[in-house]
């Protein structure tokens, strides 16, 4: 039950809890201390079941994306095709307008 404790161990860590934290004490601090192990062994439970799913989800094939091999011709043309030189080079159209003067003032010339 204990692992390599044995009945003698168990007697003694106790009879050093018991002079140590007292007797009033005692139950309030094993109910906590059973509570903290309850908690643990959840989380971990639950950690090693997410790690589980995702190893599971990495297993599966995906159907859905098409291998690298099979990438359709018309894909491939876009993806080699440069951009054209005047797109590459004309200023965007905010930038050919001249700025405007806010708030109403005027610049005197």
């Amino acid at each position: 039950m204990f692992g390599s404790i044995g009945f003698t161990e168990i007697i003694v860590i106790f009879v050093v809890a018991l002079i140590v934290i007292g007797p009033q004490r005692l139950p309030e601090v094993a109910k906590s201390l059973g509570r903290a192990i309850r908690e643990f062994r959840r989380a971990t439970s639950e950690l090693q079941e997410s790690v589980n799913l995702e190893a599971d989800f990495e297993a599966e094939p995906r159907a859905a994306e098409p291998a690298p091999e099979e990438k359709k011709p018309a894909e491939e043309a876009k993806a080699e095709e440069p951009p054209a030189p005047e797109e590459a080079l004309s200023p965007p159209a905010e930038a050919a307008e001249p700025a405007k003067p806010q708030g109403g003032e005027t610049r005197a010339t």
